[in-house]
């Protein structure tokens, strides 16, 4: 117990202060109050407390800038002063444990270290003991919403409003908090009570606005209203509700959107229609109300291919022949419009019709030389006859421009076509001829346009990618840096010259070319830094930027070359930009309620909820992942994690020099007790002049380019990659995917390798049963479900031979064969769910194998090299069949008919396919094996020019950059 809990009326007030002073900044002032307390009272909790989190705050402004991360020195200091902070909050704690003060600090002490779960913990302790203080209620809200505990957080708003019902925020919350914890019906009931509380003096009985801020507002609380009752699925009474607030809500748009959407779901196709109708006028190139408007008409809502390039659902010729009448009537309406002429390309049948149509789309945009014009139809490539008729329809308009300049079936008196019609036809044909595989064809077109006009960028861009999917990153690199050279003010050119040149593994060259539009490594710049100091500033400034993709690629080309230190840096700045973005969202908790952007701030938290399932932050992830696997396989056998990488491991000591460091540069320790008190003092001098010294510099090269002063203690990730615990580093990032990203096959198959890294064998079998359901025909999960077996019976056969051990208590070998006997139980059930019934384990097996093999062998060389390895595999003594599987016994046969699987590529087997059979073929076989020769050989004839194969394009000399680092 504090000698004096209750402070007297001056120290009260100096205390107060303390409070003022934290909450203005003020911390030099505001410790200095705390101290003048404490002198007179040593042990008075709340102002321990307080001069604790004053404490954290200004180490937060000390340690803030940039994400590369502070100096050394400042780090050590703020990691000092946070120790600090919690020291004299627990010590407060400990003589004022009823203290709501001291537990609400505690609270925001977690906080602000991110730690939420244990800052609610906090803020619980605290209202035991003022259960209506506001504030902690409030700050308790906002970390149940930031930690989506939506039923604990509608209570706290519950409370809030019932505390101070004369605040529109706490009825706005109150009403957030019921409608996103699925109670619709109150959510309404609340905003209709608090629409009584209005000022109802103005025009027609509404209420009376101040300002044109203040209706806006009242209109987005109005479509929220609306939106709550829609997701509460009370459609009629939506409608109503629209049909009310109309003159009221200023977004004019969304409130038709949301009739619409209204109508449709209430089964009021009609009206439905009559709404779309007036949207599609409104704005005819939105794909959306064109899909509102086919559906209102009963007709296939969406003509697009699905998420997985599959075609889109097909329609009835009674359904098509009225979706041609609809945009038949709608292309005279809009005459100018695109979507009204592309979408119908989408459901037309292959036909005459068909062929119109696309004529009719193309020619205004080879005409205008319309760079996307092949993205914007690749979507058709999906349906083989429609890519035909687009192969036939673009040879006949060369054919037609080439002898008349007059696209086909035009008239001898039509105006002739400019020069670049034909210019823009050889780059659909080049981009063409790439997406069906046909590389010589489309090098050809790509050199024909080249040839044609020379200066046009994107000719370079096409070749490049066409070189790209070819197989020769270099070349694709080269080509892309000279399409750079031709404007070196384009940033979009600048980026793509990035990306293959990382593709290409010109990682320096690569850096030295984003310089050109980083912050702080201008020319002027160049003039006045070291090549070092522009390095770390190009680093600090992209990741400043969030800058993910070049994040990710910078770390996949440092990934292929081993260089997993620097690879792993990459990745994991990744996870923390996500992590970043998460933490950005507590700004908005209150901001968006108070401005009444209610539908924003609900499809936001929607957002953030998805946000780690999204393709940067898996690819980030993943790689993140696969590094930490490489780390763990790397470690010696039985090593506790040292010697990961070469540069993690210190060289000897040697003499020291007179500036205070070893010979190879690194700084002595002070504290080695070695060195007498003399030594320890001088070494500790200079130590401090060189940190001040290194500080000054940072803080002038920091005044000079405006970006904050930030030296990367760690800038090539070998304290990364000397963790001692790499898969439990893995396992936690595993597991946020397996929480975020659930439906993607990547996320089990990576879970998958880390759990049988781990010893986890029941963990193991769920990913790779997981990854078999969501993709059955997927290679890598079905040679994981063989894997997983074989090493259960290993693991098995080893339990079976294990002796007791000496000494060993009862209890606790009871609890092992206990657990041993869950995880055999658990293996026998899912083993008789997913392989066929046979007489042994081999036999199953096998069993399984083939069915994989007839049901997915005619995909693609993938699943049949995969199926070739399980065959291999099972059927060599050294291999799986070294363990101890029951049933017939290894065949020579079965191995030779395994390794005619992995080879049996056809013409149609692509590039990544045959570079996976090939590096399944090393690894099963060996390099030196005729089999694998013989391979690569074939492949190097289907792919001439792909590197990794052996081969590559010889680009001309007037398509080379003048000056490359390649």
């Amino acid at each position: 117990m504090s000698d004096s809990l209750l402070l007297p009326p001056k120290e009260a007030g100096s205390f107060k202060q303390i409070v003022r002073c934290y909450e203005m900044k003020q911390y030099k002032k505001g410790l200095k109050t705390a101290d003048g307390i404490l002198k007179k009272f040593p042990n008075h909790g709340e102002t321990l407390a307080m001069k604790g989190l004053i404490i954290n705050a200004s180490s937060d402004n000390l340690g803030g800038g940039g994400g590369g991360g502070g100096a050394a020195s400042s780090l050590a200091s703020v990691e000092a002063k946070k120790a600090e902070a919690y020291d004299l909050v627990r010590l407060g704690l400990k003589h004022d444990l009823k203290s709501h003060v001291c537990w609400h600090v505690y609270g925001l002490l977690y906080r602000s270290d991110r730690n939420y779960n244990q800052a609610i913990k906090c803020y619980l302790n605290a209202l035991r003991q003022d259960p209506e203080n506001t504030n902690i209620l409030r700050d308790l809200s906002m970390l149940q919403i930031q930690m989506r505990d939506i039923k604990g957080y509608a209570e706290t708003r519950q409370k809030l409003f019932g505390i101070r019902t004369n605040s529109r925020f706490n009825w706005i919350s109150f009403a957030i908090g019921q409608h996103l914890n699925g109670n619709h019906e109150m959510a309404v009931e609340v905003l209709n009570a608090y629409h009584t509380t209005l000022d109802t003096s103005g025009p027609n009985g509404g209420p009376r606005f101040s300002s044109d801020l203040e209706k806006y507002e009242h209109g987005e609380l109005l479509l929220y209203r609306a939106m709550v009752l829609e997701e509460g699925n009370l459609f009629d009474e939506a409608l109503a509700h629209l049909d009310t607030c109309e003159p009221l809500a200023v977004d004019h748009v969304g409130l038709k959107e949301q009739r619409a959407r209204l109508l449709l779901k209430a089964g009021r196709n009609a009206e439905a229609e009559e709404m779309y109708q007036i949207l599609v006028e409104f704005q005819p190139e939105s794909h959306s109300y064109h899909d509102g408007l086919r559906a209102s008409m009963g007709l296939p809502p969406s003509t697009r291919p699905d998420a997985n390039g599959g075609a889109a659902t097909s329609s009835t010729p009674e359904q098509i022949e009225r979706m041609t009448a609809l945009y038949a009537e709608l292309r005279d309406e809009h005459p100018k419009c695109s979507a009204v002429q592309r979408i119908p390309l989408d459901f037309l049948p292959v036909g005459t019709q068909f062929k119109t149509r696309l004529l009719a789309y193309v020619r205004r945009r080879l005409t205008r030389g319309i760079p996307s014009l092949f993205s914007d139809l690749k979507g058709l490539y999906v349906h083989a006859a429609k890519a035909a008729v687009i192969e036939a329809l673009f040879l006949e308009i060369e054919e037609s421009l080439k002898k008349s300049e007059l696209f086909p079936e035009a008239s001898a008196d039509d105006m002739r076509e400019a020069p670049s019609t034909l210019l823009w036809t050889y780059i659909y044909l080049a981009q063409h001829f790439d997406r069906t595989n046909d590389t010589p064809r489309a090098l050809a077109y790509a050199d024909a346009a080249l040839k044609h006009t020379p200066t046009v960028i994107d000719l370079y861009l096409v070749k490049a990618k066409i070189l790209k999917h070819a197989g020769d990153p270099v070349s694709s690199a080269l080509l892309a840096d000279m399409a750079r050279s031709m404007d070196l003010a384009d940033r979009y050119l600048n980026t793509i010259c990035v990306k293959k040149l990382l593709r290409a593994g010109h990682q320096k060259q690569a850096e030295n070319t984003i310089m050109l539009f980083t912050r702080g490594t201008g020319p002027d710049d160049s003039k006045h830094k070291t090549a070092e100091e522009l390095s770390r500033a190009t680093q600090r400034n992209l990741y400043d930027m969030q800058c993910s993709w070049y994040e990710i690629e910078c770390g996949a080309c440092h990934e292929r070359q081993g260089e997993l230190g620097k690879a792993l840096k990459k990745y994991v700045a990744v996870t923390k930009h996500y992590a970043d973005i998460t933490e950005d969202q507590f700004d908005f908790h209150t901001y968006c309620v108070r401005k009444m952007t209610l539908r924003s701030y609900v499809e936001m938290l929607r957002m953030e909820d998805r946000l780690h399932g999204e393709k940067a932050y898996r690819r980030g992830a993943s790689g993140a992942i696969r590094v930490y696997i490489k780390l763990h396989d790397k470690k010696p056998s039985g090593a506790g994690g040292a010697g990961v990488l070469g540069a993690v491991v210190r060289p000897h000591a040697r003499a020291a020099d007179i500036a205070g460091r070893n010979a190879d540069g690194a700084p002595l320790d002070p504290d080695d007790p070695n060195l007498t008190p003399a030594e320890r003092k001088r070494i500790k001098q200079k130590l401090r002049k060189a940190e001040a010294k290194a500080a000054s510099k940072e803080e002038k090269a920091a005044s000079k380019d405006g970006t904050p002063s930030t030296k990367d203690d760690d800038p090539d990730g070998a304290q990364l990659a000397s963790t001692d615990n790499p898969l439990g580093e893995a396992t936690k990032i595993v597991s946020m995917l397996q929480q975020h990203a659930p439906s993607h096959v990547e996320t089990h198959l990576l879970a998958f390798e880390v759990y049988m890294r781990s010893g986890k064998a029941i963990l193991a079998l769920q990913a790779a049963k997981q990854a078999v359901r969501l993709s059955p025909e997927s290679p890598a999960a079905h040679r994981n479900v063989c894997a997983m077996f074989v090493a259960c019976e290993r693991l098995f056969a080893q339990w079976d031979a294990e002796k007791p051990a000496e000494g060993e208590k009862p209890a606790v070998a009871a609890a092992r064969a206990a657990q041993r006997g869950t995880v055999r139980e658990v293996y026998a059930l899912e083993r008789d769910e997913m392989l066929p019934k046979g007489t042994g384990m081999l036999d199953r097996l096998e069993a399984y194998n083939a069915s994989y093999l007839e049901a997915h062998g005619t995909l693609s060389l993938a699943q049949r090299s995969a199926a070739g390895e399980v065959l291999h595999r099972l059927h060599t003594p050294t291999d799986w069949g070294a363990a101890p599987l029951t049933g017939a016994s290894r065949s020579d046969s079965a191995r030779a008919r395994g390794v005619e699987l992995m080879c049996s590529a056809d013409a149609s087997s692509s590039l990544a396919d045959r570079l996976d059979a090939l590096d399944t073929l090393r690894g099963v076989l060996g390099t030196a094996d005729a089999h694998v020769s013989s391979f690569l050989s074939a492949s190097l004839q289907a792919f001439p020019y792909a590197r990794c194969f052996g081969g590559s394009y010889e680009l001309p000399e007037e398509q080379r950059p003048s000056s490359t680092d390649a």
